[in-house]
C-alpha cells in the first residue's frame, strides 16, 4: 500500500458502529449537495485490499476523478470528526477535555458560576486519574474564573500557596518526562545494540543503571511515574538479561494495579505491553505456570477489547502463546487461533512488523505439522515463502523452507522433495548465515534419495543427521531453528516410530 492511501488505511479500521454512525454523522452535519465524500467513501469500504487500477475504475464509475487529493482529505476530516464525537465520552481524557472545553464556553458567555463548577468537575476527574498535564490546564482556567468572579477565598489560594501546588505537578511532570526519556534510550540502544561494540554496551548498561536508581529514589505521589519507573526498570533488566529481577520488578508493578484498579481504565495499552513483558520473562525463565496465567489474561483482553490498538497489540502478541503451546505439545490450542492470525494478517496488514509477521506463520505451520495436518502446513508455508520476501528475514524464510521440506518427506512426496531440495541447496550462498545447522539439514534432504532407500537405510542416515545436529547444537547460535521446531523429536519420532505429538509433549513434561 502506498503512503497516499491514509484514508482507505482510516475508513478499513472503522467498527461497524463507527460506520453506522459516520453515515448518520455525515448525513446531519454536512451539506446536502456537498455529500461527494460519502461516494468515495463507499469506494473505499467496498475494496478488501487497496488496488490502485481498481480503485481509478471505481472512482471513474462515480465520477469522482476531478479534485480527488481534496475529496479524499474531507473525507479523511469528516471520519475523524465522528470518531471524535462518537468517542467523547469513551476514555477519561476525552471526559476531562470535554468538561474544560465546555468551562471555556461556559466563561466565554459570561457564565462563570456554572464554568466554576464545571472545572470543578474536570478537575476531580483529573486528580482520580493522575492526570496531570490535565489538572495543570484545570488550575490555569480556574484561575481565570476566580478573577473574573472576585471569589476572594480562592483569589487568596492562588496568590500565595496556589503556586506550591501548580510547582508540585510540574516536578511530577518532570520526572515522568526524564524517566521516558530514559525508556527512550534504552528501546533505541536495544533495538540497535549491533551497532555498539560489546564494552559500549556494557557502559550504557552502568549508566542505565545509575540513572534508574536515581529516578527510583525520587518519593513520587504519582502513579503514572512509579508505573513508569517500574516498567523502565523492568525493561533494563529484561535487556540485560536479569530475567530474576525483570520478573521481579514485574511483579511490583502489577501489585501497583491491584492497588488502584481506577488506572486500568486508562492505562489499558500499558497494562498489556508490560503483561507481554512479564510473559517473555516467565517463558525464558521456564516458569510454566506463571506463562500459562499470563496468556489467559491476555486472551481475556484479545476476545473482550474493542480498542484497535489493543487488538493489534494482541495481534503482535500471539508469537509467544504460540510458541508455547508448541512447545508443550498443546497444537490443537496452538492451531486454534489460526482463523485469527487469518482475519489478522489482513486487517493490519501494513501495522505488522514483518519479524512478527513471519514468526506467527513459522509457529502455526509448526503446529499443523504436530497435528499431521499435512495440507494446511503446507498452505501456510507457500503463502511465507510468496508473501515475505525479504532480506531482513532471510533465515527465518530459510527455516521455513526446511519446514516445507519436512512436510513432503512425511507425505512421502519424495521427488518433489528431491526437486525442492535441490532448489534449496542452491539458495544456501544467498544466506548470509553461519549457522551450518540449517544447512546441514537443507543438505540432508538433497543428497538422500529416500525413494530408493529402505526404511533400514533412511533410519540410519537420521541417525547420523541427530549425532551431526547434536554437536552443533553444543553452539547456543546453532540452536536458532529450535525454537520453532523441535528437529530431534522430529527425528527420533521416526527412529523409535512415536509421534512427534508424543515425543514434545513428554520431554516438555520432563522439564516441566
Amino acid at each position: 500500500m502506498s503512503k497516499s492511501d491514509f484514508v482507505f488505511e482510516l475508513v478499513k479500521s472503522l467498527t461497524k458502529n463507527e460506520k453506522r454512525f459516520f453515515k448518520i454523522f455525515s448525513k446531519r452535519h454536512g451539506e446536502k449537495n456537498d455529500l461527494k465524500y460519502l461516494q468515495l467513501y463507499d469506494i473505499y469500504d467496498s475494496l478488501v485490499n487497496f488496488n490502485q487500477d481498481t480503485f481509478r475504475k471505481l472512482l471513474h464509475e462515480k465520477d469522482l476523478t476531478q479534485n480527488l487529493r481534496n475529496l479524499k482529505h474531507q473525507l479523511h476530516f469528516q471520519v475523524l470528526r465522528s470518531l471524535n464525537a462518537y468517542h467523547y465520552k469513551k476514555s477519561v481524557e476525552n471526559e476531562v477535555t470535554n468538561y474544560i472545553q465546555n468551562a471555556q464556553i461556559l466563561f466565554d458567555k459570561g457564565l462563570l458560576i456554572q464554568a466554576q463548577k464545571t472545572i470543578e468537575q474536570a478537575k476531580t476527574l483529573a486528580k482520580k486519574y493522575d492526570l496531570q498535564l490535565y489538572l495543570l490546564e484545570c488550575l490555569k482556567k480556574e484561575q481565570l474564573v476566580v478573577r473574573e468572579l472576585y471569589d476572594r477565598g480562592k483569589l487568596e489560594y492562588f496568590a500565595t500557596t496556589g503556586l506550591d501546588e501548580e510547582k508540585k505537578i510540574l516536578d511530577e511532570y518532570l520526572l515522568f518526562s526524564q524517566t521516558n526519556q530514559l525508556r527512550n534510550q534504552l528501546i533505541l540502544v536495544s533495538r540497535e545494540s549491533y551497532n555498539f561494540s560489546e564494552e559500549e554496551v556494557t557502559d550504557k548498561l552502568n549508566h542505565f543503571k545509575q540513572t534508574i536508581l536515581n529516578l527510583s529514589n525520587n518519593k513520587s505521589a504519582s502513579f503514572h511515574n512509579h508505573e513508569l519507573i517500574l516498567t523502565t526498570k523492568a525493561y533494563f533488566y529484561f535487556f540485560s538479561e536479569d530475567y530474576k529481577i525483570a520478573t521481579k520488578t514485574q511483579e511490583e508493578w502489577l501489585e501497583l494495579y491491584q492497588d488502584n484498579p481506577e488506572q486500568l481504565e486508562i492505562n489499558l495499552l500499558s497494562f498489556i505491553s508490560n503483561t507481554y513483558n512479564s510473559l517473555v520473562a516467565h517463558f525464558i525463565q521456564k516458569q510454566h505456570s506463571k506463562v500459562e496465567e499470563r496468556l489467559k489474561l491476555l486472551d481475556f483482553y484479545r476476545f473482550s477489547s474493542t480498542n484497535r490498538l489493543i487488538k493489534l497489540k494482541l495481534f503482535t502478541y500471539l508469537n509467544i502463546g504460540l510458541a508455547f503451546y508448541n512447545q508443550k505439545g498443546d497444537f490443537e490450542k496452538s492451531s486454534s487461533y489460526e482463523d485469527n492470525i487469518f482475519e489478522g494478517l489482513v486487517k493490519y496488514d501494513t501495522a505488522i512488523h514483518i519479524f512478527a509477521k513471519v514468526s506467527l506463520y513459522l509457529h502455526l505451520i509448526v503446529s499443523f505439522i504436530g497435528l499431521n495436518q499435512f495440507e494446511k502446513a503446507n498452505l501456510w508455508t507457500n503463502k511465507a515463502l510468496n508473501e515475505l520476501q525479504f532480506k531482513s528475514i532471510s533465515i527465518q524464510l530459510f527455516i521455513v523452507k526446511i519446514l516445507s521440506l519436512i512436510i513432503a518427506f512425511e507425505q512421502k512426496k519424495f521427488i518433489y522433495l528431491n526437486f525442492i531440495a535441490k532448489q534449496y541447496f542452491n539458495d544456501i550462498d544467498d544466506v548470509k548465515s553461519s549457522l551450518t545447522s540449517l544447512k546441514l539439514l537443507i543438505c540432508f534432504f538433497y543428497t538422500n534419495k529416500f525413494n530408493e532407500l529402505t526404511k533400514a537405510e533412511t533410519n540410519e542416515m537420521l541417525e547420523r543427521l541427530k549425532l551431526d545436529l547434536n554437536d552443533l547444537f553444543n553452539d547456543s547460535n546453532e540452536k536458532l531453528i529450535l525454537d520453532v521446531f523441535d528437529v530431534l523429536s522430529w527425528i527420533d519420532s521416526h527412529l523409535y516410530n512415536q509421534s512427534y505429538l508424543y515425543l514434545v509433549q513428554l520431554k516438555f513434561s520432563s522439564k516441566d
